[in-house]
């Protein structure tokens, strides 16, 4: 018990001297600022008692000496001090210094007053030090030093305090300021000698010693002391009296501190009471001062967090306002281009004149591209989510910047500039990477160098180094300031507002570009200045392929195979990347076949050939879910007979294995199965009856539905091949459909249509169970490829095109609008005029309709029509339809009756005008 009660009186006493002793240290820190001040004053003093000489002729007793400085004379009005130096020395070696003389301390002090320089000399005596020690309070000493004269107050004496002693203690310490105890001996230390914190500060030749008392800690020591003393000399008889009460004492304190911590912990903040006068009652205000700061920081944070959640809220409702954005400008977006491309089409099956046929493919490539970079543009979100996928093959730099450049001449050319490329001849003929992603990149840096370049010339450059290769597009354009390189990669981001107006683009083009080169794991860097051009470097990994051609025989571009390869051996790969390029077959290659799936699904394959050295599981339910023709490479040791049909033994001679493949992919190819059963859910009634007579013409019985609420029903009762559902459908939408569809345990093939063509909307109709996806408008060709790949039926280009591409003269002269729709369909003429027709009295329907809801005030069934006509328009050729139909639409939900009107109008003389 005792030695706990010492060891409590000791923590005790540590904490509080600790604490105190940081007190003290503040209060000293003031005193000091005090005795500046004093000093100050005294200056002043000084300094008034020489105005009041010039006035009154009065010096006070303390002034010993007062000289004037003359240039040509030194004028002494009063001198005492009798030093042994002349007056110029004095005047140029004092001046506001203490001087010890004659056992006298003196302070020489010259200032400026009224033009003139005045020389003081004045006695500090002990008188003026008992002055300063008062004024500092009583529990504050100070004495003053210089070169061995002590100016000591006569409080010294009383109290035992010795300057000397206080002077070596503090020269002598590292630390300051430096702990004093008052006392002659040990004892006297512990028991009755009083502590100073001592410190010190220089004057102008003078040290001044200031001893800040202790008191309270010296009073907390010697009782300290005491108790220690009687806690020793009683313990026998009163032990358990006084260790029950200090420790009752204590526990009571420490239980409310506890208390208090309990109540942090519990969110109460309940203010901790001590009535005491001791280092436990400082203990528990501190505690109080530390409940008063959690308090206060926990609201601000719950603020601060009701805020970000209301702005996470905002954020998530931009974004989904972005994404339906981006959605609907999607098909809007898709529409003039699929005029584009048809009308190339159209004239490259009527061209033939070489030249022009290169100019014309050159275009539908062109659109074809520039296609898919709509769908990656307008996808914005996926970029910034970083999901975007990049798959590497094989390709040629050469080309690829020589189709570039031919794709860009005829807009340099507009301009007066020239276009250029450059390739260095040590890059090899072929390297491995995401061709589609990095004609990407340099087609927005291309198009962006044009764009801002109104003079000179615009260059491509393809660099070879020792791990990398450098695309570098340099122009002659406005240029950039270097402050603006970050600005110009933000989203939506033109230096300037009129840039928009003046050279036209969103911003994105940018932006797009480096999060693609960071996706691809290059760098991209970009010097520039204003009117000086620019130069952007595209720094991406060296890889080359195993197999490396010099070149392709000329009717690589022409065959129909395209054949991937799956292998992890480097050496087959190889000696099998030469054969097909000996033998014109164009391959992709890949040693993933979760890579596969993404490549049958993205690359166009018709032809898998597998490499045995995946496990026999793993490559049955591969080959369960391949809707293309393959082979398989075997070891004979390896041999199994679920594969003994589709499977060359290895070694196999390049002869053997090509006209194998050749073999399997016509049989494949020719094979044609019975006519299938096919449901074409969609609300638009002439985009029905379109893809019915497609369908209908190679032979498929084909039913169609309003709604996925009838598909449902329809195939509850029947068995289809295959499904084609609109996602977007009144009643019942495709999304919900596929859905309850999938989970009725119905696996037939649903093919997603839908005029929402971005990639998230892609996973979405995966997501909820479709097998493909077709974004509208959906072309002849897309629709029968979809049929073939998950039927196996006879490939659409297949079909005799001289009977769909006739050229047939109509009663009345040629109508072209009929010719485009045939051609765009696959239809002949005479189908494509009686079907024309047919959309004819389809909008008469309609227009009647719409009327109707006019009269009846229903704007809500007006949208849904006017979205319905701008979707079939497009399909038909017709697209004023298509325009009107958006028009109306847009009036009708924003209740603009006479808008409405306008549109219905137009519309009504439009089909005269084309169905008269």
């Amino acid at each position: 018990m005792v030695f706990v009660l010492v060891f409590i009186g000791i923590f005790t006493f540590l904490s509080f001297a600790k604490a105190s002793r940081e007190e003290y240290k503040s209060y000293l820190e003031v005193k000091k600022q005090d005795v500046y001040s004093w000093f100050i004053e005294y200056k002043k003093s000084l300094r008034n008692n020489l105005e009041f000489f010039l006035k009154d002729g009065q010096l006070l007793p303390e002034v010993m000496l007062l000289a004037e400085y003359k240039p040509e004379d030194i004028k002494v009005f009063k001198d005492e001090v009798n030093l042994p130096v002349d007056f110029g020395t004095l005047f140029d070696k004092f001046g506001n210094t203490f001087y010890p003389f004659h056992g006298e301390l003196l302070y020489f002090y010259k200032t400026d007053f009224d033009g003139r320089t005045f020389l003081l000399a004045s006695t500090v005596n002990k008188s003026l030090i008992d002055g300063l020690s008062s004024s500092l309070g009583n529990d504050t000493l100070v004495f003053l030093y210089v070169d061995g004269l002590y100016l000591i107050p006569e409080d010294f004496k009383e109290l035992e305090i010795f300057p000397t002693v206080v002077k070596s203690a503090y020269d002598e310490s590292q630390e300051k300021p430096v702990d004093y105890v008052a006392a002659r001996n040990w004892l006297d230390k512990l028991l009755s000698g009083d502590k100073y914190l001592v410190d010190r500060i220089e004057l102008v030749g003078a040290n001044i010693y200031i001893l800040q008392s202790q008191k309270l800690l010296s009073i907390f020591q010697k009782r300290f002391v005491y108790l220690m003393f009687a806690v020793t000399l009683f313990v026998l008889v009163f032990s358990f009296i006084f260790s029950t009460a200090l420790n009752s004492y204590i526990s009571r304190a420490l239980k409310k501190i506890i208390e208090g911590f309990e109540s942090i912990k519990q969110g109460n903040f309940e203010e901790v009471k001590i009535k005491s006068r001791d280092e436990l009652q400082l203990i528990a205000q501190e505690l109080n001062k530390t409940m008063g700061f959690i308090k206060d920081t926990l609201e601000k944070l719950k603020l601060s967090n009701e805020q970000l959640k209301k702005a996470s809220i905002v954020a998530q409702q931009a974004n989904k306002m972005k994404s339906e954005f981006l959605a609907n400008m999607s098909h809007e977006m898709r529409t003039p281009m699929n005029a584009v491309l048809g009308f190339t089409e159209l004239l490259m099956a009527e061209e033939d004149n070489p030249e022009k046929r290169k100019y014309l493919s050159t275009i539908y490539k062109s659109g074809e591209h520039l296609l898919n970079l709509i769908n990656d543009v307008l996808d914005l979100s996926k970029i910034e989510s970083g999901k975007l996928e990049t798959i590497k093959v094989p390709y040629n730099p050469r080309e690829l910047l020589k189709n570039l450049v031919e794709t860009y001449i005829p807009l340099a050319s507009s301009k007066d500039l020239h276009l250029a490329y450059n390739v260095d001849e040590s890059i090899p003929e072929y390297l491995l990477g995401d061709e589609f992603r990095i004609r990407q990149i340099l087609t927005n840096l291309i198009s962006n160098a044009i764009k801002f370049t109104e003079s000179g010339y615009v260059t491509i450059r393809a660099i070879n180094g020792e791990n990398t290769i450098d695309y570098v597009v340099k122009d002659t354009g406005i240029g950039i300031s270097e402050k603006d390189f970050k600005r110009i990669f933000e989203p939506f981001t033109q230096l300037d507002g009129t840039m928009s107006r003046k050279y036209g683009g969103t911003g994105l083009g940018l932006t797009i570009t480096k999060r693609l080169v960071e996706l691809l794991e290059g760098e991209l860097s970009i010097k520039s200045s204003p009117g000086k051009g620019t130069e952007v470097t595209v720094r991406l990994k060296k890889e080359i392929p195993p197999v490396v051609s010099s070149s392709l025989p000329e009717n690589v571009e022409t065959s129909s195979l395209l054949l991937l390869l799956v292998t992890r051996d480097t050496e087959l790969l190889e000696s099998l990347g030469s054969a097909f390029s000996r033998h014109g077959i164009k391959y992709r290659y890949t040693d993933d076949l979760d890579l596969t799936r993404l490549l049958l699904n993205n690359q166009g394959v018709s032809f898998v050939l597998l490499d045995r050295v995946f496990p026999d599981d793993e490559i049955e339910e591969f080959l369960k879910k391949l809707k293309v023709p393959f082979l398989i490479l075997s070891e004979k040791s390896n041999n199994n007979k679920a594969f003994e049909s589709y499977t060359i033994t290895k070694p196999v001679s390049e002869d053997r294995l090509i006209n194998r493949i050749y073999s399997t992919f016509q049989k494949a190819e020719s094979f044609t199965p019975q006519k299938a059963k096919i449901l074409i859910v969609e609300d638009n009634e002439a985009n029905r009856l379109l893809f019915k007579r497609i369908l209908q013409k190679i032979g498929h019985e084909v039913k169609v539905a309003e709604n996925g609420k009838i598909a449902i029903d329809m195939m509850s009762r029947e068995k289809f091949d295959m499904v084609f559902m609109d996602m977007q459908m009144p009643i019942m939408d495709g999304y919900t459909a596929t859905r309850k569809l999938r989970q009725m345990g119905i696996e037939t093939p649903i093919i997603a249509l839908t005029a929402h063509t971005m990639r998230g909307d892609e996973e979405k109709t995966l997501k909820v169970g479709c097998n493909g996806y077709l974004g509208k408008p959906v072309r002849r060709r897309d629709l029968l490829d979809a049929v073939r790949r998950f039927l196996n039926s006879k490939k659409a280009d297949e079909i005799d095109d001289e009977a769909i591409y006739e050229k047939e003269e109509i009663a009345n002269g040629s109508n072209n609008r009929i010719q485009n729709f045939a051609l765009k369909m696959g239809l002949s003429i005479e189908e494509a005029q009686n079907m024309f027709q047919e959309y004819g009295k389809f909008i008469e329907e309609r227009i009647e309709y719409i009327q109707k809801k006019i009269d009846e005030g229903d704007l809500e069934s007006i949208a849904v029509e006017g979205h319905s006509l701008k979707g079939s328009g497009t399909m038909y050729s017709v697209e004023e339809i298509s325009e009107l139909g958006l028009n109306m639409e847009k009036a009708a939900r924003e209740k603009r009756v006479e808008e409405v009107k306008s549109q219905l109008k137009a519309l009504m003389e439009l089909k005269k005008k084309i169905w008269r």
